[in-house]
């Protein structure tokens, strides 16, 4: 065998799809993990100066650090990036050496998030005759089949007009309308780019945060028969970003991210599991920044994104909707909680009063689409009602008595999900506070001129196991 032989066979096999019990597989890892090696036993001062080299060398050989369809190798060149990328914590105006380390590592990491391959986000969708969630295939109905565009023109037509080719039909609330169902097979990148930033650096993260966010929610879109565990490792990689400390300018550009991902206001993360994770790394996000998110613009901007999540079709999203909404209302102060119920009443006046004139008139076709719109969103403001009577489970604020008056007459609603949610939420509150009703709680009710006979029967009504 010749030379040449050698060399293209050597060549070869770098690119060649290999599994973790083949011999080049194990070349590779051990390589890769004496690089991790040699970078942690050098000195600080001396990575700083291979470290163009070190960028160069990454992305010369692309196909193996990124595009290697190899879970081991993924891996394991996803630490060498990572450990490439910690050089940033080393950036100093005082050392003329490392004035250039958070530059050279931007400019790094800009050129993988090039590499990045991600499915386009979806084509917008027409309109869905959204129904209650009672009539939904969410609560156990039979799906209606999904017709395809061959299937959507064979439709009866009329042969003497003939009819211009329409796109697929929707069926009437789609729970996942936002997944990418075309075929997408090259996740390498993804999965490489995504197991980088399972350890997030401060420096780095708050001068890439809203691309990260943006590459990280767009691989939840995918469709999950090619997602291969991606979504869970995004999602923990969304967590690691939740807990960092960054600037207050920063959060609040996440925060408003974060938002206009679950309004909608973005072409991504519409499908669920986008929703449930970003819903979920907010909830952190607040929770981490308690003291540096006061302003009430914030909070009624992360109460608007909770109240989509809640008129969702989908329960695991309105489920964690509902919690985001409760974590805010431990985070924001009394008088920010106060106005935001005073929000949500006064479009559920609203919402009646709009249902009055349409009762009055004739139902039409476009008018039943929004009469629909508005008994979901009617819903969705009770059930965020509930959840923030479900958040006070110590002291009384001032606010929960009036609330209590208020949701109590709603316990005999047309909606079956409000008398539900109702009579759940009266029965957790009074199974926290029963013991002090008498000597602190109740007290509280009479200073407001409450009718507390009117909530009694919800109080104290009985448990059955069924």
């Amino acid at each position: 065998m010749d030379a040449s032989t050698v060399k293209n066979e050597t060549e070869s096999g770098m690119t060649c799809c290999t599994s973790w019990y083949s011999g080049r597989t194990q070349e590779i890892v051990r390589v890769l993990n004496a690089m991790v090696h040699l970078i942690c036993v050098f000195a600080q001062e001396i990575n700083v100066e291979l470290l163009p080299q070190l960028c160069k060398q990454v992305l010369q050989n692309k196909e193996l650090f990124l595009c290697s369809t190899s879970s081991s190798i993924q891996g394991c060149s996803a630490f060498v990036i990572s450990e490439i990328m910690r050089l940033s914590l080393y950036q100093s105006e005082y050392i003329a050496s490392n004035s250039a380390v958070l530059n050279e590592i931007l400019s790094f990491v800009d050129c993988i998030e090039q590499l990045v391959e991600l499915p386009p986000p979806p084509a917008p969708e027409p309109q869905p005759t959204l129904a209650p969630w009672s009539e939904t295939p969410a609560l156990g109905a039979v799906r209606a089949p999904c017709l395809s565009t061959a299937d959507s023109m064979a439709v009866v037509s009329s042969p003497e007009l003939p009819m211009e080719p329409c796109p697929p039909l929707i069926e009437g609330f789609s729970l996942d309308g936002g997944r990418c169902t075309k075929p997408f097979g090259n996740l390498a990148t993804v999965k490489t780019f995504v197991m980088c930033w399972c350890r997030p650096l401060p420096p780095l993260l708050n001068a890439r945060v809203k691309n990260v966010l943006n590459v990280l929610v767009r691989a939840l879109d995918i469709a999950l028969p090619e997602m291969d565990a991606l979504n869970l490792r995004v999602e923990a990689a969304l967590q690691r970003i939740a807990y960092v400390r960054l600037p207050r300018n920063t959060i609040h550009d996440m925060l408003q991210m974060l938002c206009g991902i679950l309004k909608e206001e973005q072409p991504y993360g519409k499908s669920r599991p986008a929703k449930v994770a970003v819903s979920r790394m907010l909830s952190r996000v607040l929770l981490t920044n308690l003291h540096r998110i006061g302003k009430f613009a914030t909070m009624q901007n992360v109460a608007s994104a909770a109240l989509a999540s809640i008129g969702h079709g989908d329960g695991r999203v309105r489920s964690e909707g509902r919690l985001l909404l409760a974590v805010l209302t431990r985070v924001a102060s009394v008088e920010q909680i106060e106005r935001i119920i005073r929000d949500c009443f006064m479009e559920l006046r609203g919402l009646s009063s709009m249902a009055a004139s349409m009762t009055g008139g004739h139902l039409q076709s476009p008018h039943a689409l929004h009469e629909n719109v508005r008994k979901r969103r009617r819903i969705a403001l009770l059930l965020a009602l509930c959840s923030i009577l479900c958040a006070t489970p110590g002291v009384v604020p001032p606010y929960v008595p009036r609330l209590m008056e208020r949701l109590a007459a709603h316990a005999h609603d047309p909606a079956p999900e409000v008398q539900r949610a109702v009579k759940r939420t009266f029965e957790e509150w009074w199974r926290s506070h029963r013991e002090g009703w008498e000597l602190e709680h109740k007290p509280r009710f009479v200073a407001a001129n409450i009718q507390i006979d009117a909530m009694l029967p919800l109080l104290t009504a009985p448990a059955y196991l069924v």
